[in-house]
């Protein structure tokens, strides 16, 4: 709903975010079982992974990207702000790779998800008030709905647990 007069829907747009859904929640769980299967840290597994996503990324960009044709990344001239803004965004991506993979490895896929649509909601409210960005009634339902399921999600999770009874805890009488 939030981002509802900002896009313009189509078939093809909605077979690909469903595709990006299905493809983002493998890889969210695959990366929680990585990381507690190697017992590595945010840091140890963005070393394990980010070689490997460079490799298969390189294979693939020639037949998704017109890499030397007009419009591609080699085809102009290579500016010192073009190469300053490109290592920037590596920088960036670096940083947000780390606190995924931190997060996910902390907590649980689903609270990254969370964390994602709160994420989402400061930047649609960053842009209303910062930027006088205009915002339909719509989405300020949407954002109130979110916030209100972020907010009992995170109770929910901060709230005490009772004890988990176990086999052994009943068989020895506790």
């Amino acid at each position: 709903m939030n981002s509802y007069y900002d896009i313009k829907f189509n078939v093809i747009g909605t077979i690909y975010a469903l595709l990006g859904v299905l493809v983002t929640s493998v890889y969210q769980v695959l990366v929680k079982n990585k990381q507690a299967d190697l017992k590595a840290n945010s840091m140890q597994l963005l070393l394990y992974q980010a070689p490997m996503s460079s490799v298969m990324l390189l294979c693939v960009l020639p037949f998704l990207e017109p890499v030397f044709s007009d419009g591609g990344v080699f085809a102009g001239q290579l500016t010192t702000s073009a190469i300053s803004l490109a290592l920037t965004t590596g920088c960036i991506a670096v940083l947000i790779n780390i606190t995924i993979f931190w997060i996910i490895g902390n907590t649980s896929p689903v609270t990254y998800n969370i964390f994602g649509h709160f994420k989402f909601c400061l930047t649609i409210i960053g842009g209303f008030f910062i930027f006088h960005d205009p915002i339909q009634m719509y989405q300020v339902l949407a954002i109130l709905i979110t916030l209100s399921g972020v907010f009992v999600y995170t109770y929910e999770k901060l709230r005490p647990q009772p004890p988990v009874v176990t086999k052994d805890d009943i068989e020895e009488g506790k």
